[in-house]
């Protein structure tokens, strides 16, 4: 089992390499992935070889070999970069939100996004820090099947800028969206989309039928949007916008929801690789259960916010 990666690249020139490997278990999978890593020349089969061990191999096993990758890519890149004058990016590890209730916005992730566990560390002042208008609150869980960590972040005590701090902006944009910002089954509205969600994380799932049906279930509003048009569609030919009309490439298609509070997340899917801008017909396969709306960033949404919303409210929140 102690193969090392002369002796690999010896088997990798053989033919024999798929057979070795199909009889082999995680650590040789462990092992030909990172000779792919490392450099060492192989026949066209060995990604599918990969692939085959992979699905042979546990959950906890694959997140090892993940792990184990990592670490050798950046190994690999720090000996490819040695001589740049700043260092790559490796991969994102957090995306931080600032908010009125870490709480709320944990417990909509835990029960809408399949996230958690959530931990709060105690961040409470010192009493030799003097009153405080209220303690300072984080939220840190990650989304399941992802490194990436979410901060959901409310700290009264810091500076607040000239007329709006993060919390009460939060709060507002959230009053003035309403709770009836996107319509049943994701479908386009005029003034359903505001400046504030062009400011989101994007995520990216194998389907979002599960999710559309989870949210519809819990009434939970949400909207879906496609950046292509073409023939398949129920849009085509009449009702595709102009940048869209017969595109057929960057296809990603996504769905937004909204975490407490005016917090924007979409999760996305139609991609086949970490490179990918998103692919026609994988856009069209991983949501079916209702059917997305094409970005159309023509359209003037501004007039047409709810009959509760004053001008000034508008102008106000139009940066």
């Amino acid at each position: 089992e102690n193969i090392s990666l002369a002796s690999l690249a010896s088997l990798a020139s053989q033919r024999s390499l798929s057979s070795w490997a199909m009889r082999s278990h995680a650590k040789h999978l462990l092992i030909l992935a990172a000779a792919v890593l490392s450099g060492i020349p192989a026949h066209q089969g060995l990604k599918d070889t990969i692939l085959t061990l992979a699905d042979r191999t546990s959950v906890s096993e694959l997140d090892e070999i993940i792990a184990a990758l990592t670490e050798k890519r950046r190994f690999l890149t720090s000996v490819q970069d040695q001589d740049s004058r700043l260092p790559p990016v490796l991969y994102v590890h957090k995306h931080a939100f600032a908010t009125a209730d870490p709480v709320a916005a944990s417990d909509f992730v835990i029960k809408h996004l399949v996230g958690g566990p959530v931990r709060f560390g105690n961040h409470t002042c010192p009493a030799s820090y003097g009153p405080v208008p209220a303690q300072p609150s984080i939220g840190s869980l990650r989304l399941r099947g992802s490194s990436l960590a979410l901060h959901f972040v409310f700290n009264p005590l810091k500076a607040a800028g000239s007329k709006w701090n993060a919390t009460e902006l939060g709060k507002e944009v959230d009053r003035i969206r309403g709770k009836r910002w996107a319509a049943k089954g994701g479908s386009y509205g005029p003034g359903h989309f505001d400046q504030f969600m062009d400011s989101h994380i994007g995520v990216v799932v194998a389907s979002l039928d599960p999710y559309v049906r989870q949210w519809e279930a819990a009434s939970v509003p949400f909207i879906c949007r496609t950046w292509c048009c073409a023939a398949g569609m129920p849009q085509w030919p009449d009702r595709c916008p102009a940048y869209s009309y017969n595109r057929t490439s960057g296809c990603e298609v996504g769905c937004y929801v909204e975490i407490p509070y005016g917090i924007m997340v979409e999760l996305q899917c139609g991609f086949v690789g970490d490179m990918s801008d998103g692919e026609y017909n994988q856009s069209l396969a991983c949501l079916t259960h209702v059917q997305p709306e094409i970005f159309d960033l023509c359209l003037d949404e501004r007039r047409e916010r709810g009959a509760s919303n004053s001008s000034a409210e508008q102008v106000d929140l139009q940066i």
